[in-house]
């Protein structure tokens, strides 16, 4: 019997689960991208499992049955890497974030320099111009940016 072993679990995007959901999150081709996980192989030989065959990840939030897959690129003991996904998210919970979809709360810690305008300023100034290029194509006038106080 395979023993149990204690692995880092990291998320992320592969180009194969991204293209599997191009296809629809409830089809054949997204399940077989997605609902996987890499190991490495010392790591696949430790649990006594084959390249392609199920293994259960459990982690804080839950556990599920998914394909263990050697990992292609190099040598990684200690990790398993589990695309973006249905069964990624089922362990993972909602404590995690992705910096490409998930909009993140931030609080200003440092006061900026004087001389470097505020992540809204450079906002309101990138959307003033846009708009002005926008009303010089279609002749109108500017709508203009309120300032916040």
């Amino acid at each position: 019997m395979s023993e149990k072993l204690q692995l880092t679990l990291i998320t992320g995007r592969s180009i194969d689960q991204g293209a599997g959901k191009e296809y629809g999150k409830g089809s054949q081709q997204y399940y077989n991208t997605a609902a996987i996980c890499y190991l490495d192989p010392v790591d696949l030989k430790k649990l006594e499992i084959s390249h392609k065959s199920h293994v259960k990840v459990t982690a804080k939030f839950g556990s599920v049955v998914v394909r263990a897959q050697k990992y292609p690129f190099g040598n990684n003991p200690g990790l398993i890497f589990m695309p973006c996904g249905l069964w990624a998210n089922a362990v993972c919970g909602d404590t995690t974030y992705s910096r490409d979809t998930v909009p993140i709360m931030l609080r200003k810690v440092v006061e900026p320099p004087p001389d470097v305008p505020c992540d809204e300023a450079i906002l309101n100034a990138i959307l003033a111009e846009v708009r002005q290029i926008k009303a010089d194509r279609e002749d109108k006038p500017v709508k203009q940016t309120k300032k916040k106080k």
